[in-house]
């Protein structure tokens, strides 16, 4: 593969050059094969793509054990989706009785605190460039339950991933579970209410005050930065151009040319679709030069 984008570069330039942008400018499957080459936030090149030099789809990690009632619970929620006590017994070492009072030790207030943030992330992380990812990501497509299963998921990655994917949905291209697991955690919007019901006999969405959410969610924003266009939602036709190293990893140039003649990805007799798509998709940063002598026209 190297040698062949050698021989083509050296016979024809760079892939994402002017030149080829607008020899390929038909061709809707050409952001596909721009994703060979990794630019600058100015559409420099910087160097070639992950592909040419190492594995970009690694083994997927196995978990074999844990050291608390808590992170067996987790991972037994992400592997099984559902409490698996047997799964946990093995995970840790203890038995169930041991297990269960470990998990029932938790107090109220932190039960209260961990659905709220849990929630908080999940509103932050309702952008609908990231749904557009989560679409191409999901094979089977993503509506609005999927959706919310696929933000669960990717809280449970952790904060790099998931900052990451706010600046950038493209990111999600190098984290390998979106290439081997089918990316949803329905159960984790779940587990501080459930915990929260069973010490208090109470709801958590009843207990957690509107301002105290909003207060929350401000706090966890602080250290969000979102990326250009995230709030925008891409049609078939435009998504390669905004996501193109997961458009390349999850379709074929058939199978999105077959998505772009389905029509519309958005119901756009939707008024909040409708608002959102009013401006143009933003597009990255380009270098203006100067000519000698005066300004450019």
């Amino acid at each position: 593969m190297n040698a062949l984008y050698d021989a083509y570069v050296e016979k024809y330039g760079r892939i994402n050059s002017r030149a080829n942008s607008i020899a390929f400018r038909m061709d809707s499957a050409y952001f596909l094969l721009s994703s060979l080459e990794v630019l600058d936030d100015e559409r420099n090149f910087v160097r070639k793509a992950d592909m040419f030099t190492k594995r970009t789809i690694k083994q997927k990690t196995v978990i074999t054990s844990v050291d608390t009632a808590s992170e067996a619970l987790a991972v037994s929620l992400a592997e099984k989706a559902k409490v698996d006590m047997a799964f946990m017994v093995e995970l840790t070492g203890k038995t169930e009785q041991e297990i269960f009072a470990e998990l029932l030790s938790m107090w109220p207030e932190q039960a209260l605190n961990f659905h709220s943030i849990i929630h908080g992330y999940m509103d932050l992380a309702d952008q609908y460039g990231l749904w557009n990812a989560a679409t191409l990501i999901h094979e089977d497509g993503c509506y609005s339950d999927g959706f919310e299963d696929f933000r669960a998921w990717l809280i449970f990655q952790g904060r790099e991933t998931y900052l990451a994917a706010l600046k950038d949905p493209d990111s999600l291209a190098d984290v390998p579970a979106c290439v081997e697991d089918d990316c949803r955690f329905a159960d984790l919007p779940y587990v501080g209410s459930t915990a929260y019901a069973r010490l208090t006999d109470r709801m958590a969405f009843d207990d957690i005050r509107p301002a105290d959410q909003q207060h929350m969610a401000a706090r966890l924003k602080r250290d969000i930065v979102y990326g250009a266009g995230i709030e925008y939602p891409y049609e078939w036709s435009e998504v390669a151009a905004y996501l193109p190293r997961l458009t390349a990893q999850h379709l074929t140039p058939e199978e999105l040319r077959a998505c772009i003649c389905r029509g519309h990805l958005w119901n756009h007799d939707d008024p909040a679709i409708q608002k959102a798509r009013i401006a143009a998709p933003p597009k990255k940063k380009t270098r203006i030069s100067k000519k000698k002598g005066g300004d450019a026209r």
